[in-house]
């Protein structure tokens, strides 16, 4: 596989475009200027793809700041739920999440949206976050739904209640 194929199957992560996230991270929330390199620099390479959530403190807020984000796939993720049986409300809040998301990104529609937490989907009555995600798919407000995990043997069981786009696994190159 050339080197060109695997950047363009790459993901840049920006969690800490928001947030002062990682282990090492010892400079905090990365300024605006420097993600506007770093995203001039990944399109110029060929990177198309960019990971996003509204969890991630101001992240979208700063990407929407960006003058060609459009030329990217962005990528985010639903709120957590995290209650043992998911009601109309929850989805109504994610659902008015992911518009603030959209408002802050400056984007009428991501490529993917992924469920942030795995657990939500195994909640009862998680048919109505999954049915919330396909209407919006359907509205072509997103164009891929998919799933972040952190344990890979979680995807059986992921793929009984639904057939995911994208999956998202804790990798890093």
């Amino acid at each position: 596989m050339s080197s060109t194929k695997i950047i363009k199957k790459m993901c840049l992560g920006s969690a800490q475009w928001g947030s002062k996230y990682g282990i090492s991270n010892v400079k905090g929330k990365t300024e605006f200027f420097e993600i506007s390199k770093i995203l001039d620099y990944a399109y110029s390479v060929g990177i198309s793809h960019i990971d996003t959530a509204a969890l991630y403190g101001s992240s979208e807020l700063n990407l929407g700041k960006y003058r060609n984000l459009d030329k990217f796939k962005v990528i985010t993720k639903t709120i957590k739920i995290t209650r043992p049986i998911i009601k109309k409300k929850d989805v109504e809040n994610l659902l008015a999440e992911f518009e603030d998301s959209l408002k802050k990104l400056n984007l009428r529609s991501v490529y993917g949206l992924l469920i942030h937490n795995t657990n939500d989907l195994f909640a009862e009555d998680s048919r109505y976050l999954l049915d919330a995600l396909n209407k919006l798919k359907l509205e072509n407000k997103i164009k891929k739904i998919g799933i972040s995990i952190y344990k890979p043997k979680n995807l059986d069981l992921i793929c009984d209640l639904m057939k995911p786009d994208i999956v998202q696994l804790p990798l890093n190159v």
